[in-house]
């Protein structure tokens, strides 16, 4: 059997991948260019996440004020923040603002805890919301991505070790 294939931009900048076969059977795939994005800039540096997920159509909007999740809720997503600021709430206290390109809840999708603390929209804010299935999707085929949430995780703890230390 005969396979022809062509790679075609779309006019919702999605590429399109068209494979025919010798039964003149054609599937048809269309892929999000950020996974594109992802691939091709993955080889030289990791981009920001927002610029990653920017054409996302299945998003979470929030109002300032709104509560993503509380201390304690079950873990099942983690979310880039597209647009706007959420703050990270331990109790009372704001232990971070996380802004455009941020990872909120990764820890979701690597321990099986739950909630530790509670995320609150500071401003109006459009998220990409992540599940468990994407996220592996995203480290297996883009390492550096996988290396991305290693960094934010590591540098939310060196924090944490800095702010104990001076209480």
């Amino acid at each position: 059997m005969k396979i022809n294939h062509e790679v075609a931009k779309d006019t919702k900048n999605l590429l399109v991948l068209r494979i025919r076969s010798t039964c003149h059977t054609i599937v048809t795939w269309k892929i999000s260019c950020f996974l594109c994005t992802l691939g091709l800039s993955a080889k030289r540096h990791f981009v920001n996440p927002a610029e990653l997920f920017r054409q996302e159509t299945d998003t979470v909007q929030l109002a300032p004020g709104d509560i993503l999740f509380r201390e304690g809720d079950k873990r099942d997503k983690m979310y880039v923040v597209l647009e706007g600021e959420m703050d990270v709430r331990l109790g009372d206290y704001v232990v971070e603002t996380a802004g455009t390109g941020a990872l909120i809840g990764e820890m979701a999708l690597i321990d099986a805890s739950p909630r530790a603390a509670n995320a609150v929209a500071k401003t109006a804010c459009r998220l990409v919301p992540i599940d468990e299935r994407r996220f592996h999707f995203l480290i297996q085929q883009h390492p550096h991505f996988a290396t991305h949430v290693m960094k934010e995780l590591a540098a939310r703890l060196r924090q944490y070790e800095r702010s104990g230390s001076n209480t």
